[in-house]
């Protein structure tokens, strides 16, 4: 839906179907996991005159208990699947007529495939040996974008964005360029 002026709502979902290797290496000794099945679903609204303010909901399921190998080992789970949900903002703020800044922010519940942090799951006989602080997470994200159109009308845009709250701070930088 869109009326043009303040309000907009854009619906999406998705489907990332699972894709079963046949790696050559014995599953013994080396611990293989498939691509699992991925559904997404959310909602964008755009919001106030001229639509600067987006606000984005989404949901994620992933089927990560049916990517490995059940385990073998006394006491240890299976992977788990899992349920992310996210809820982010941006706001657009037209700095010159070809030039806009979108400052942005969000937050995340990240649900790890494992339902106890001390004692992880296993891939057939292989336990997972990793650090981590949790089996949930909630991830606080927030960046900014630099948008701008070139003399031939083609959109640009630099982004920078920072996430705090996994077990490992996160950074990401992008450049987007419109041919």
């Amino acid at each position: 839906y869109d009326n043009t002026r303040n309000f907009k709502v854009n619906l999406g979902a998705a489907w990332q179907s699972k894709i079963e290797y046949e790696f050559s290496s014995s599953k013994t000794f080396m611990t293989n996991f498939d691509w699992p099945n991925q559904y997404q679903a959310g909602v964008t609204l755009y919001l106030l005159d001229g639509m600067p303010l987006r606000v984005t909901l989404d949901a994620q399921f992933i089927q990560w208990g049916n990517a490995a190998a059940d385990s073998t080992v006394a006491g240890r789970d299976d992977f788990e699947n899992v349920l992310n949900y996210s809820l982010g903002m941006e706001y657009r703020i037209k700095v010159a007529e070809t030039v806009s800044v979108y400052p942005r922010a969000g937050i995340r519940h990240f649900d790890a495939p494992w339902g106890d942090d001390d004692n992880l799951p296993a891939v057939g006989p292989s336990i997972l040996d990793i650090r981590t602080r949790d089996d949930k997470f909630l991830v606080f994200t927030f960046g900014a974008g630099l948008g701008w159109m070139t003399e031939s009308r083609k959109a640009r845009a630099f982004d920078i964005a920072f996430d705090i709250g996994g077990d490992t701070p996160g950074f990401a930088v992008s450049f987007t360029m419109e041919f």
